[in-house]
């Protein structure tokens, strides 16, 4: 089963666009951004922030973020 850091990484990647791309959109880190794609949440000190940051990131990519 794929977490939704691999689907952000894996559907951002087939969609061609950049991190950096991303992080220009929807204001958030590319190092924050990365941690998500990575599943390294203890880089984050709120779970608040984390669904924020995978809705966001999710509703650029046109994703369903439930």
């Amino acid at each position: 089963m794929l977490t939704a850091g691999e689907i952000l990484k894996d559907y951002r990647e087939k969609q061609g666009i950049h991190l950096s791309d991303v992080e220009k959109q929807i204001k958030v880190r590319a190092k924050f951004l990365s941690a998500v794609e990575e599943n390294n949440w203890n880089f984050f000190s709120s779970k608040i922030y984390i669904t924020g940051i995978i809705k966001n990131y999710s509703d650029y990519l046109g994703l369903d973020a439930k």
